[in-house]
């Protein structure tokens, strides 16, 4: 399998499938319930994450995760 190499200052969480910012870094927004190391954009339904160079959003767009 795979494991996400992250951008630096960031961490691998436990399953080794996504990035996570450092403590008070996240972006994130209650009313949806998505927290977001890289922010949001505006789509069709809402708003998805951000994802950095490498990454794609998760199938619900609520995190970033390896392809």
């Amino acid at each position: 399998d795979d494991v996400c190499t992250c951008p630096e200052g960031m961490t691998l969480d436990k399953e080794g499938a996504s990035c996570l910012c450092p403590d008070g870094l996240d972006y994130t927004d209650d009313k949806l319930g998505c927290t977001c190391p890289w922010g949001m954009t505006p789509t069709g339904d809402g708003r998805n994450c951000t994802c950095p160079e490498g990454y794609v959003p998760s199938p619900d767009g609520q995190s970033c995760i390896c392809p």
